[in-house]
C-alpha cells in the first residue's frame, strides 16, 4: 500500500469528473485528437526513415510488392508489410499518398494505443480512475506526442504487443474460455509481428511465462489449449513466409530471419550500447510523470507483511498489477540482451509504465502527491522559460521559429497548474493534459512544420527527379543508407554505395547529377574532373551536396 486512496470527486468538480470517469476512454482520445488531426499537413516526409518508408509505400502500390517490400531497386527486408497495408488504405481512401497519408498513419496508430492502453485497465486493474489517469498520463507525456506525429509503425506494434499481453493474462487467469483467449492472444502477437518482426512474439509469450511460473501456475501455459491456440500464430505466418518464397524465393526468407532478425539482435555495432540502456532511457522518456520515483513510499511498499487472505475482487486485482509489473520487467530484460539498442523499442513498455504510474499516482498521500505535483509544475516553469531561447541550443537555429508562440502557449497550462497542484490527481493531470494539448498545436504547426527545410530532402529529390527525365543520370551515393531522394523524386534514383562505382558511372554519362554527403565529397580523394557544386542542404545533423558532372553544356541551373 502506497496510502489511503483518495476520492477521485472534488468539491466543485464533482459531477464532471464522475462523467469524465465513467468515460474514461473520451476525453485522452478526444485530446490526442485535437492534437493529430490539425498537424496532418503540417510537415513534409522527413529524412532519413520517413522518406524511405514513404517510398517503400509508394511501390507496394505502383509495382504491387504487396508481401515483399522494395526500397529503390533492391528487396526492403528491413520490415514486415502490415503496417504499409495501413498506410496504402489510408491512401486508397484519401486518393493520395501524400504526406499527410503517413502523418494519419501515425495519428491512427496513436489513438489505437491510447485506446487499447485505456482499456487494458479493465482487465488488470478493473479500476476506471487508474484507466482515465493512465490515459491522461500519456497524452501529457511529450514523448507520445512526439511519436504520434512522426510515422513509424512503432506505436501500431506496441498496441497489437498490448492485446496480446491482455489476452494472455485472461487466458492465465481465467478457466472459461482459455482457448479462446490464447488463439486471440496468438493472433496479436502474429499482427505484432507482421508489423516489425518476432519481437511481437517474443515480449508476450515471455511475460506470461514469467508470470506463470510467479503464480505457481505453469499448467495454465504448458497444456493443450495452449498448443492449439499457437496456430492462430503459427498458420499466418507460415502462409506469410509461404507467399514471400513464390513470390521472391529463398533469399529473402534469409534476409528477414538471419539478417534482419539474429543479426540484428546479436551483430549491430552502429546501434550497440550498454546492457543498462533501455534503464536509464525509460525514467528519461517518461517525462514528468517518471518523477514519480522520488515520492513513492519505497519502504512500505518493499516490506512483507501478513495479511489476512484477501477478497476474491482483490487477489484479482493484485493479479493483474503483478501481470503489469512483471511483463514490463520480463520485456525490459529481453530487448536489453539484444545488442541492438534503439529508443523506438521502449514504446512497448509504455502501456504498463504508464497503468503502474496511475496505480500508485491514485495511491499516493496528500502531502506526497502534493509535492510530486509541485515538483512537476516547477519543472514546466523552468521548461517555459528556457523555450524562448530553446532554437540557439539546435543544429540549426536560424530555421527554428515561433519559441516564443510555444512559450506564451505553456502560460495558461502553468496557471492551470499552479492552481490545482493541491487538487485530486485527475483534476491535475486535466489540467496537464489540456495544457499539453495547448501548447503542442503551435509547436507543431510553426515550429516543426518550420524544420522542413533542414529535414525534409525534397528540394534535392525534385532536382534529382528532373534531371533524370531531362536524360541526365541521377545517382545518390551513401554508405549505408538507400532510398532517401526515391519519394520526393518520384522515381528510383539509383543507389550506389561504392565510390569507385560511382566515378565508374560519373565517366560513362555525358551529364548528370550526384547527391552525396559533404564529408565523403570532401574525403573522396579520387574525384572525377569537371564537375560543379549545385546546391548544399542541412539533412538533420549531415550535410548533403548536389554535384552536377559534365560541364556547361549540361545546362544544370535550377532545373538540375
Amino acid at each position: 500500500m502506497t496510502g489511503q486512496r483518495p476520492s477521485p470527486v472534488a468539491n466543485g468538480w464533482g459531477r464532471q469528473i464522475r462523467w469524465i470517469v465513467k468515460h474514461p476512454a473520451l476525453l485522452p482520445c478526444l485530446l490526442l485528437a485535437i492534437q493529430t488531426l490539425p498537424t496532418l499537413w503540417a510537415k513534409d516526409a522527413w529524412f532519413s526513415d520517413e522518406v524511405r518508408h514513404a517510398a517503400v509505400l509508394v511501390q507496394m502500390i505502383e509495382q504491387g510488392h504487396w508481401l515483399v517490400l522494395h526500397l529503390g531497386e533492391s528487396f526492403y527486408p528491413d520490415k514486415p508489410p502490415l503496417y504499409f497495408w495501413l498506410l496504402a488504405a489510408i491512401a486508397w481512401i484519401s486518393g493520395s499518398t501524400a504526406p499527410s497519408v503517413f502523418m494519419a498513419g501515425a495519428a491512427v496508430s496513436a489513438i489505437a494505443f491510447l485506446f487499447a492502453t485505456i482499456k487494458a485497465a479493465n482487465s488488470f486493474v478493473q479500476s476506471r480512475v487508474v484507466a482515465l489517469l493512465a490515459g491522461l498520463l500519456l497524452i501529457s507525456n511529450f514523448y507520445f506526442i512526439q511519436r504520434a506525429h512522426f510515422p513509424r509503425m512503432d506505436l501500431l506494434f506496441a498496441t497489437f504487443i498490448l492485446l496480446s499481453h491482455v489476452c494472455f493474462y485472461r487466458a492465465v487467469s481465467r478457466s472459461a474460455g482459455q482457448l479462446l483467449w490464447v488463439s486471440t492472444a496468438f493472433l496479436f502477437a502474429g499482427l505484432a509481428t507482421l508489423t516489425k518482426g518476432p519481437v511481437g512474439f517474443v515480449l508476450p509469450f515471455v511475460s506470461v511465462l514469467a508470470f506463470a511460473a510467479l503464480e505457481r501456475r505453469l499448467g495454465a501455459v504448458i497444456n493443450r489449449n495452449m498448443m492449439i491456440g499457437a496456430l492462430a500464430f503459427i498458420l499466418p505466418m507460415l502462409a506469410y513466409l509461404l507467399g514471400v518464397y513464390l513470390t521472391s524465393g529463398e533469399a529473402f526468407i534469409r534476409a528477414i530471419l538471419v539478417d534482419q532478425t539474429l543479426q540484428r539482435a546479436l551483430d549491430t555495432p552502429r546501434l550497440a550500447g550498454p546492457i543498462y540502456y533501455y534503464l536509464q532511457k525509460l525514467p528519461e522518456i517518461f517525462l514528468p510523470w517518471s518523477l514519480i520515483i522520488f515520492f513513492l513510499p519505497w519502504r512500505q511498499m518493499l516490506t512483507i507483511r501478513k495479511h489476512a487472505r484477501p477478497k476474491q475482487q482483490e487477489t484479482s486485482r493484485s493479479s493483474g498489477h503483478l501481470y503489469i509489473l512483471v511483463s514490463a520487467l520480463a520485456s525490459l530484460a529481453v530487448i536489453s540482451a539484444f545488442d541492438y539498442k534503439i529508443t523506438f523499442l521502449l514504446i512497448t513498455l509504455l502501456p504498463q509504465v504508464a497503468l503502474l504510474c496511475a496505480i500508485h499516482l491514485n495511491r499516493l498521500v496528500k502531502a506526497r502527491r502534493r509535492a510530486l505535483f509541485a515538483l512537476i509544475t516547477v519543472v514546466y516553469i523552468c521548461a517555459a522559460a528556457i523555450i524562448p531561447f530553446a532554437g540557439k541550443f539546435t543544429l540549426w537555429p536560424g530555421h527554428v521559429r515561433g519559441e516564443l508562440l510555444v512559450a506564451m502557449a505553456c502560460v495558461p497550462m502553468i496557471i492551470g497548474m499552479l492552481l490545482t497542484f493541491r487538487r485530486q490527481a485527475l483534476i491535475y493531470c486535466t489540467v496537464v493534459a489540456l495544457g499539453s494539448t495547448l501548447v503542442s498545436l503551435p509547436f507543431y504547426l510553426v515550429t516543426i512544420s518550420g524544420l522542413d527545410a533542414v529535414m525534409s530532402p525534397a528540394d534535392f529529390g525534385a532536382r534529382l527527379g528532373r534531371a533524370a527525365r531531362n536524360g541526365q543520370t541521377a545517382l545518390y551515393h551513401h554508405p549505408f543508407r538507400a532510398g532517401i531522394f526515391d519519394y520526393h523524386a518520384g522515381m528510383v534514383i539509383p543507389y550506389i554505395d561504392n565510390l569507385q562505382q560511382v566515378r565508374r558511372q560519373m565517366e560513362a554519362s555525358k551529364c548528370g547529377v550526384l547527391a552525396i554527403r559533404s564529408k565523403d565529397w570532401s574525403d573522396w580523394r579520387e574525384k572525377p574532373d569537371n564537375f560543379v557544386i549545385l546546391s548544399e542542404q542541412q539533412l538533420d545533423y549531415e550535410s548533403y551536396m548536389l554535384v552536377g558532372w559534365g560541364g556547361n553544356a549540361c545546362h544544370f541551373g535550377s532545373d538540375a
